[in-house]
């Protein structure tokens, strides 16, 4: 995510060079972090009659779903949508034809689903490898570019905030998940709820991401052609688009929250919670055009300051730190009261 955006900038200042040289440099840096992450993951999942021997199968994958990943943004920035669009649908459709096909035919279940995934993240990735050897692509390999230099420090630094986004994704889940159990003494149904609900802010939060990056590549390029009127206009579409989008959503939440039930298959107890709490969970959901929308346009301007703080805001800075405070407040009011 961080590379894609500083190359689109040297491409609209013409600097072709530049822009190849990152490309490279992040090729070089997906290579080491895949295979870190693929031996660690091997290693530690041994155990065989377990879970954890399709998690070690599954792991062989990462290198391929890193590469496709991380430079499926290069070819987005080409200008070329459909293409990127077929790398993720591409990977999507064989596994979707690999599954049946090893699960049931070939009886390997859970370990099948496992070979199936990373046979199809395979195909993804030698699609988009191909794609940079083809006369179209303005980018090209080069294993001298690939030796690390001082560009790689700014790649890393944009790359931060969608990074620190997943992350604390995770964090606000596990901390939501402790104060409910403690709260609701471990009822099932109230953390299937508090799932769905989560389930349900990531549905939402997809259209929103897909609206703006699909506009990064655009506004960077402009933005590096110092084009300020087309900078201008694109970054009034995704927040307008966003803003559409995010009321319809609302609009829906409020009035029928039970939907959100319906695509989860939730159980009838469950149905009754969401249709209770979920109004009030989704409440917010018609702000999250500004932060989602701003943040990627911060990304796509390479002001990478701006848009880790937007990133931490919600999540670490309000949310996070809203809950123990408000424990704190209820267990004082408690010692007070008895």
């Amino acid at each position: 995510m961080g590379g894609a955006p500083l190359s689109s900038i040297k491409l609209g200042e013409k600097n072709n060079k530049d822009a190849n040289i990152i490309l490279n440099q992040v090729i070089f840096f997906l290579g080491i972090i895949g295979f870190i992450l693929t031996i660690v993951t091997f290693v530690f999942t041994f155990v065989q009659k377990t879970l954890l021997f399709p998690l070690k199968i599954y792991s062989l994958g990462t290198i391929f779903t890193l590469f496709t990943l991380g430079l499926n943004p290069f070819i987005n920035a080409q200008g070329y949508a459909l293409i990127s669009m077929s790398t993720t649908l591409i990977g999507a459709i064989c596994n979707l034809c690999l599954d049946p096909i090893f699960i049931y035919g070939l009886s390997l279940g859970v370990k099948g689903a496992s070979i199936a995934t990373i046979i199809s993240q395979f195909i993804s990735f030698i699609f988009v490898i191909t794609f940079f050897l083809r006369k179209k692509s303005i980018y090209k390999y080069n294993f001298k570019e690939m030796i690390p230099n001082k560009i790689v420090f700014s790649v890393i630094l944009l790359g931060l905030s969608p990074f620190i986004m997943q992350v604390t994704e995770s964090a606000i889940q596990i901390v939501f998940s402790v104060c409910l159990k403690k709260v609701t003494n471990s009822n099932s149904d109230y953390t299937a709820t508090m799932t769905i609900l989560l389930s349900a802010l990531q549905f939402i939060s997809y259209p929103l991401n897909g609206f703006s990056n699909g506009c990064a590549p655009f506004v960077s390029y402009n933005y590096g052609a110092k084009n300020k009127q087309r900078v201008n206009k694109a970054i009034k579409f995704i927040a307008i688009s966003s803003l559409i989008y995010t009321l319809i959503v609302y609009i829906v939440s409020m009035i029928y929250p039970e939907l959100y039930a319906f695509i989860f298959s939730a159980s009838e107890n469950v149905t009754l919670l969401i249709k209770q709490y979920g109004r009030i969970f989704l409440m917010g959901t018609v702000m999250f055009f500004a932060q989602m929308s701003l943040q990627n346009t911060f990304i796509a301007l390479n002001q990478a300051k701006i848009s880790i703080f937007l990133a931490c805001l919600r999540k670490v800075i309000l949310l996070i730190r809203t809950d123990m405070w408000n424990r704190i407040i209820h267990l004082a009011m408690w010692n007070k009261l008895f």
